[in-house]
């Protein structure tokens, strides 16, 4: 939700406008599938104009991956957090499963309601864009792994 963002974009005061849309607005009126939550988006993001720094957390960096993977001419950056690029199918079943168990109201501060939110993560399950990471053009990375605290960052 945009207000888990208020404290990093206070930060990023560059000149830039910072936009942080409430995914779940997109959704409003639709089925809550992965594929009409990117629609939504595309749709969002030709109304800017290029070129568009893009920084997205888990749902929202998989959403900016894919977007990038599609329109690498409108995308002048790329900032992901939590993103997979290819679903973790049995964690999301396995996910879904404890989904079911949780009370209606713990899904509130996520903007989606319970059973949107466990079609949306069903609608996710067969998402892999491995064979495209190859599109994106980087003139610098930076990796952080979890797994061993290690950083690799590197510039052109």
């Amino acid at each position: 939700m945009p207000s888990d963002w208020e404290t990093t974009i206070k930060r990023l005061d560059f000149g830039l406008d910072v936009d942080c849309p409430d995914l779940s607005d997109w959704l409003s009126g639709k089925e809550a599938s992965y594929f009409n939550l990117y629609r939504a988006l595309e749709s969002y993001c030709e109304q800017q104009e290029g070129p568009l720094h893009l920084c997205g957390l888990s749902l929202g960096g998989i959403l900016a991956l894919h977007y990038a993977l599609e329109h690498a001419e409108k995308v002048a950056s790329l900032v992901l957090i939590g993103t997979q690029y290819i679903m973790p199918k049995r964690l999301l079943k396995f996910q879904n499963m404890i989904f079911h168990l949780m009370p209606n109201r713990s899904f509130r501060k996520m903007g989606f309601g319970k059973k949107d939110f466990i079609s949306l993560s069903k609608s996710m399950m067969d998402l892999d864009f491995q064979k495209d990471l190859k599109k994106i053009k980087l003139s610098g990375t930076c990796v952080m792994r979890r797994k061993r605290i290690r950083q690799i960052c590197l510039q052109p």
